[in-house]
């Protein structure tokens, strides 16, 4: 469940730098969120080992801090002041991500 919450996380600061740079808009950057979202359940309810692999727990770290470091322009005090502004959105989305698994889960 945590490589899928830095699923998200990462997916958010990924959307939130196309919306920063308006690139997409704010309805496009939501339709993305929750296609990200989908996928992250669909995968899982699948019983999919893509993102299960301990080799990928720091290759999303690495990933994240990379993500932040380029919307910060490689400010590291900017990078960590944007993971924490983006912190909201991904625990917004972990929450449905619980509630559509455990629901949809015993089916």
């Amino acid at each position: 469940m945590f490589i899928d919450f830095v699923l998200l996380w990462s997916a958010v600061i990924s959307v939130l730098k196309l919306a920063l740079k308006e690139y997409i808009s704010t309805e496009t950057g939501a339709l993305l969120l929750i296609g990200v979202l989908l996928f992250v359940v669909i995968t899982r309810l699948m019983g999919s080992n893509i993102f299960r692999e301990r080799s990928r727990v720091p290759k999303f770290f690495l990933s994240l801090a990379l993500f932040a470091l380029s919307v910060a322009d490689g400010d590291v005090r900017l990078a960590i002041q944007v993971a924490i502004w983006t912190m909201a959105l991904p625990i917004c989305l972990f929450g449905m991500y619980i509630c559509f698994r455990s629901a949809f889960g015993r089916m």
